[in-house]
């Protein structure tokens, strides 16, 4: 008996161990991310032959993620559970129907490969977060340290670029034409240039930035009453004006356009008997700044920042062009091809085939490789994460991840903003965060908009 005691401590040891495993490795995803960039670049252009393992390091560790977790969660008896839950269900359709359109469609090996990698990478990390959230203890503490240090790694290197830092530096790490250029401009206007901080290029920087807005935003609205003193309101600030700066220095106007959309959200919110009032002096806030914007079209700071038309550019092909031509290309292959043209077909991964198609527009990206099922699909899930946000909006971290989400979902409008795997994990991975520790779904799995769930969610926040 007392060789079974201890073989059953040993056991239980090991067990305890693999979920603190888990839970630092998710970790290590967020950090990582945030770096991610930087370092595929130097390692691409010092060891070329680690280029693949560089590049698909996050990747595979989300797979070793997925297997512990199926692990720990076989040792509890939760397996059947979590294949009746509706978030797990809904993700495993997208992932089977990705499957399928692999089968169907002879688009190349490589391509087919690295679409299903950009396409169900983050599906499977807010799977993750969402069930170790609700199962392991210290998750969410851990895991929001970890992309707090991602955030101000971003911030931090991207402020940096804009105030001291000579605009080339990452040319210094193998940044170039032939990898990522370590600076863009608004239409080859060196006046206005672009910052990438440690992100892929200026876009998904913006992106970033309205990301930590939406949650700056709500933990401000959560929180206002508990700020103690000037420590608290001076890191509050210091981080919202680096989030600001970056904003403004990625000339990103789409993360612009969303940026607007969560301040007005969080105004709405605040504002809640006047919610008519501020609706209707935002319509008029947005005629007067349009109007304005194109009375003064021809002053130069408007004609470059907001137009992109820069007189004295030599280039033939203006970005906004580039723009309106994918736009249509990909309405047009929405609707000609309603069953999609496989994965792999767009984006990145096309250009490991032989017509490589660029989409700037997260929703017709998805419909261009899944067709109109694959998006319907994709929408549901997205549109159903944001109402169980909504539910458990008194948690500070689901209110901000809803409203940055919806300002991303703006983005993605015009931009393939989940096609970026920083923004994607990132919102992704703290969507299931927020739900899998949201106080509703853990007091009712099965009604979890039920009063009762409502209540207790109500006297834990």
């Amino acid at each position: 008996m007392l060789i079974l005691y201890h073989f059953w401590r040993i056991l239980d040891t090991m067990w305890h161990r693999l979920d603190q495993c888990i839970v630092w490795l998710l970790a290590v995803v967020f950090v990582g991310v945030a770096l991610h960039t930087p370092l595929t670049v130097f390692i691409e252009t010092q060891w070329p032959h680690l280029e693949l393992v560089a590049k698909a390091w996050k990747e595979l560790l989300i797979g070793v993620i997925a297997i512990m977790l199926i692990l720990s969660m076989g040792r509890r008896g939760l397996l059947g559970v979590l294949l009746r839950d509706k978030f797990v269900i809904l993700t495993a359709c997208i992932a089977s129907l990705h499957v399928i359109l692999v089968v169907l469609f002879d688009n190349s090996y490589v391509s087919e490969a690295a679409g299903l990698l950009i396409d169900l990478r983050y599906y499977l990390f807010f799977v993750e977060l969402y069930v170790a959230a609700r199962y392991l203890h210290g998750v969410r503490s851990v895991v929001l340290g970890a992309a707090a240090v991602g955030v101000g790694i971003v911030i931090l290197f991207g402020v940096l670029q804009v105030s001291v830092l000579p605009k080339d530096i990452l040319s210094h790490i193998g940044y170039s034409d032939a990898t990522i250029k370590p600076y863009l401009t608004v239409d080859l206007n060196h006046d206005y240039v672009r910052i990438n901080s440690t992100l892929r290029g200026p876009n998904p920087v913006g992106a970033f930035a309205v990301l930590v807005f939406g949650v700056l935003a709500a933990w401000f609205v959560r929180r206002k009453d508990t700020l103690s003193g000037w420590q608290d309101s001076g890191v509050l600030v210091m981080i919202a004006a680096g989030a600001v700066t970056i904003l403004i220095a990625s000339y990103s106007r789409s993360a612009w356009l969303a940026a607007a959309v969560v301040v007005t959200l969080t105004v709405c919110l605040l504002a809640k008997n006047y919610l008519v009032h501020v609706g209707i002096a935002g319509l008029l806030a947005a005629f007067i700044i349009i109007g304005g914007l194109f009375a003064f079209k021809d002053n130069p700071i408007v004609s470059n920042v907001f137009f992109h038309n820069n007189p004295e550019s030599t280039s033939l092909a203006k970005s906004d062009d580039g723009h309106a031509e994918s736009l249509q290309h990909g309405v047009m292959a929405a609707t000609t091809a309603p069953g999609g043209h496989g994965v792999g077909s767009t984006g990145s991964a096309s250009l490991f085939g032989d017509s490589p198609v660029i989409i700037e527009s997260q929703y017709l990206f998805m419909a261009h490789e899944s067709g109109w099922l694959g998006l319907g699909v994709q929408l549901w899930l997205f549109g159903m994460i944001l109402v169980y946000l909504w539910r458990a909006r008194l948690d500070w971290l689901a209110l901000g991840i809803c409203f940055s989400g919806i300002g991303l979902a703006t983005i993605g409008l015009l931009l393939p903003v989940w096609a970026d795997d920083t923004i994607s994990l990132y919102w992704w991975g703290l969507a299931g965060l927020a739900l899998g520790s949201s106080a509703i779904i853990k007091a009712n799995d099965d009604k979890p908009n039920s009063g009762k769930g409502y209540k207790k969610a109500k006297r834990t926040a």
